[in-house]
């Protein structure tokens, strides 16, 4: 095992934290979650063009409401004393609060340059202690601390290995309650 003790009480506080305010999660958004806090953004780009095209596409059709306007532009994603720190940034917000899609295009890049640097300065395999979260999540589930099947958690996780654990979108019913449209950014926007 690689996670210490306290390790996992962080992880699996970080889990619970983020059911209670995403609480339709399926067990596929959290491993969505624990690939990002693990692996960063650096899997979003292949070409910086058609990255910067996505985001400025993807920030032009964003409808915004008033919600939007309250509501937060960026939310932590790294798991204390575990990962790097890390943050989602929510276009629906950063358009409505008037924030230049530009600075988000520029962490996000920059993020992706840059978390495996900070990662392997670190001294630790972040892919392996990503595959030991994920299995910390599945003992929490077996035990009942975290209330998801069993089975899904085995399905998925054949899935994955099966991938080679890759990353993989959000689940339908995540989507459909959420909305979500963000970029990675190692900074707080």
């Amino acid at each position: 095992m690689v996670l210490n003790s306290h390790e996992e009480y962080e992880l699996i506080t970080f889990i619970r934290d983020y059911l209670a305010q995403y609480p339709l999660s399926e067990i596929r958004d959290i491993y969505k979650l624990l690939y990002q806090s693990f692996h960063g953004a650096e899997h979003n780009i292949s070409d910086r063009e058609i990255t910067e095209e996505r985001l400025l596409t993807e920030w032009y059709d964003l409808e915004t409401g008033e919600r939007d306007s309250n509501s937060r532009i960026s939310e932590p994603i790294n798991i204390k004393n575990l990962t790097p720190i890390l943050f989602r940034v929510h276009l629906a917000p950063a358009r409505a609060q008037a924030l230049d899609p530009r600075v988000i295009l520029y962490e996000f890049l920059r993020a992706a340059d840059e978390f495996p640097v900070v990662c392997q300065s670190a001294n630790r395999d972040l892919d392996l202690l990503f595959r030991d979260a994920w299995h910390d999540f599945g003992n929490a589930i077996g035990t009942g601390e975290i209330k998801f099947k069993n089975q899904e958690f085995l399905d998925l996780t054949y899935i994955v290995e099966s991938s080679g654990w890759s990353v993989m979108h959000h689940s339908d019913a995540y989507r459909e309650a959420y909305n979500p449209h963000y970029r990675l950014s190692l900074v707080r926007l």
